[in-house]
């Protein structure tokens, strides 16, 4: 992490492990880039702290020291849920609905964005305040942890 005062900047590395597992090279490369490019987007923005600072977040595939993440694509035709039980020891799983999609392929590839953004604020909140406001998503669900 690094913090620009003047400039009102912090930058900040989060590291995910993504797992190729059975996955093509293009594919692989593929899903990885789509979900570092909305969890940059997604969870870089403007916080108030002593004024307003730019919260820029930059995700970056590393092996080790990282956030351990499955990367699955789904052919079966029905929609596949990702997860995001990490602090039990289980690998995330970010699962990219190709079939499900399929009348739509930008839809898939929007929904896999948006579903890695989710996902990985999981450890966020966990990290931040514990599981119970993680998986509580704030109230929205009744967590009994």
């Amino acid at each position: 992490m690094e913090v620009n005062l003047p400039a009102k900047i912090i930058s900040i590395d989060v590291y995910l492990n993504f797992k190729q597992n059975d996955l093509t090279t293009s594919q692989f490369s593929k899903l990885k880039q789509l979900a570092i490019d909305r969890i940059n987007h997604y969870w870089s923005q403007s916080i108030k702290v002593d004024g307003v600072f730019k919260v820029q977040i930059k995700a970056i595939h590393r092996i080790n020291n990282s956030i351990p993440v499955d990367l699955n694509i789904e052919h079966s035709g029905k929609y596949s849920r990702s997860s995001n039980p990490v602090i039990l020891g289980i690998d995330a799983t970010f699962t990219y609905n190709k079939d499900f999609f399929s009348h739509a392929p930008t839809f898939a590839d929007q929904n896999f964005k948006l579903v890695s953004a989710h996902e990985f604020g999981h450890s966020v909140l966990t990290y931040a305040d514990g599981l119970s406001l993680s998986w509580g998503h704030k109230g929205s669900t009744n967590s009994v942890l």
